[in-house]
C-alpha cells in the first residue's frame, strides 16, 4: 500500500479497507444498482429472494 498524506502534513499507510472504501465510492458514483453493489462489495443476504434475484442481475450482465 502506498502512504498518504493528512491534512497535518503527516503521512499515514493506506490500509485496505480505505481502498474497499474508494471502490464503493466509484460504484456510487457510477449510478450502480445498489443491489448490483452490495454483491460486488462481498456482502451476503440473509433473504433468499433477494440474493436470487442479486445473482441473476449479475449473470445478466
Amino acid at each position: 500500500m502506498k502512504w498518504e498524506q493528512e491534512e497535518s502534513g503527516k503521512f499515514r499507510k493506506s490500509t485496505s479497507h480505505m481502498m474497499k472504501k474508494f471502490f464503493n465510492t466509484q460504484l456510487i458514483n457510477a449510478s450502480m444498482p445498489e443491489e448490483i453493489q452490495e454483491h460486488m462489495m462481498g456482502h451476503k443476504y440473509h433473504d433468499p429472494v433477494r440474493a436470487a434475484h442479486i445473482i441473476h442481475l449479475t449473470l445478466k450482465t
